[in-house]
């Protein structure tokens, strides 16, 4: 059986409130996590950590879902 991963990303700002660091530490906690690859940027949204999460869902879906 081939492994089903899905993405989602997130921006978290040093200058943030501290519910987007906690929304990325419990997604990040309730997950099977295969990877992850943050980068850097400044962008419309400010200065900040661009996360790209990619994980196994443990119900088979295969769609990706994106968030920002």
């Amino acid at each position: 059986m081939a492994l089903l991963t899905q993405f989602m990303t997130f921006f978290v700002s040093p200058f943030s409130e501290p519910s987007s660091h906690a929304e990325l530490n419990n997604f990040l906690k309730s997950r099977r996590i295969i990877n992850v690859e943050k980068r850097l940027i400044d962008g419309e949204r400010g200065t900040g950590w661009m996360f790209l999460v990619e994980y196994s869902d443990n119900e088979g879906r295969s769609s990706p879902i994106f968030c920002l």
